[in-house]
């Protein structure tokens, strides 16, 4: 509601940061729900569907902003673009109209943590058959005999920091693999290779290439997060933005037009049908939720730091050079995968647990439906 009513830039900015802290504290609470409510066939469509959320909002912001009119000496002054403000002030009321009547439930961790073990089982039934049910709630009894709360000095323990680097290395991976500067920048990506082009042009081309096939490509990482193998998804991304990056790369020395868009549309899809769409399931699904505020602190961080350098990058050192550096970035990150990550998919929270403690017994893979 104060970027409705701004009236000067400090106004601004304290809404940008109350906007940035609700965003922090909701991605902090979301993974937890998705490794303590889903059954492990079902972890990866769930992760899939948030992805597709953000999808969908990108799609509407670009049709919105399409509606507005575009900016003129003679009417620098509107109020036009108040109304993107207004209506995600609409949809924040309608989600806690939701989270106050429909949505009125905590985890079941922490449900069952408080002594509410009944309340945490008619959760853990929201998607899960009878069987996956009393499996849940024995994992929920191991736990609560093994330590009612985690906290920092728990880090020095194999089992606890091992996932906690490898999220911060899944983190990194994906925010300096290149994506936000097609996010952020693909305007001004556009019009270096279609400089005839108004400006309205290239916010249509914008609106055309990366917010449709960016919600094509959400529906798509949705529908194979429940199919295909954790690390198959990651490779397929990383390589699939990788053969980007190049296509631009050499599109920009050539200059072929053409080829920008392409490269494009490939790395939108390798992006959201790989990692975009299990970034956040893989990191809940190897670490305990407590730890998770660093690899959450480290995501916005990169986003900040993209923000600063890539328009610099793009100015200093050409389109052509930072897409190869940023195709190189990707290389990095499938060796990563391959080397480093852990399949989780089909695997319960326990044992998913084991795979990271120093002396373990093989685990017995849960089906995978």
């Amino acid at each position: 509601s104060i970027l409705c009513g701004i009236k000067s830039l400090p106004a601004l900015i304290a809404g940008r940061l109350l906007i940035g802290l609700a965003m922090s504290l909701l991605g902090l609470n979301l993974p937890a729900y998705f490794r303590e409510i889903p059954p492990p066939n079902l972890r990866g469509a769930i992760g899939g569907f948030h992805q597709l959320q953000f999808g969908i909002g990108t799609t509407v912001a670009f049709t919105l902003s399409l509606g507005l009119p575009e900016p003129t000496e003679a009417n620098r002054d509107n109020d036009y673009w108040r109304l993107m403000f207004w209506f995600t002030a609409l949809l924040a009321v309608i989600q806690l109209i939701g989270y106050f009547t429909v949505f009125r439930f905590d985890t079941p961790k922490s449900l069952w943590q408080h002594g509410k073990h009944e309340e945490a089982e008619r959760v853990l039934k929201k998607l899960q058959t009878d069987d996956e049910v009393q499996v849940s709630l024995n994992s929920l009894r191991i736990v609560e005999k093994e330590v009612s709360k985690l906290g920092f000095k728990d880090l020095k323990l194999k089992e606890n920091y091992h996932p906690v680097l490898i999220g911060f290395g899944v983190i990194l991976a994906m925010n300096f693999g290149g994506i936000s500067s097609i996010f952020m920048y693909s305007t001004d990506l556009f019009a270096s290779v279609d400089s005839e082009g108004s400006n309205k042009d290239q916010v249509m081309a914008t609106f055309l290439y990366v917010g449709i096939t960016n919600l094509l490509a959400c529906i798509m990482g949705f529908i194979l997060g429940a199919k295909i193998r954790r690390r198959v998804m990651f490779m397929l991304g990383f390589g699939g933005c990788t053969l980007a990056g190049f296509t631009i790369s050499l599109a920009d020395t050539i200059d072929a037009s053409w080829m920008v868009k392409v490269g494009v549309l490939i790395f939108i899809i390798a992006f959201e049908v790989g990692g975009g769409s299990l970034m956040w399931t893989y990191c809940a699904e190897i670490m305990e939720p407590e730890f998770l505020v660093g690899p959450r602190l480290c995501h916005w961080v990169t986003l900040f730091i993209n923000g600063l350098i890539i328009i610099m990058m793009f100015n200093s050192l050409g389109i052509s050079t930072t897409f190869l550096i940023f195709a190189i970035v990707n290389i990095i990150a499938a060796w990563f995968t391959i080397r480093l990550l852990p399949e989780t998919r089909g695997l319960t929270s326990e044992q998913i647990k084991d795979l990271f403690k120093p002396a373990r017994e093989p685990v017995a893979k849960a089906d995978i439906v």
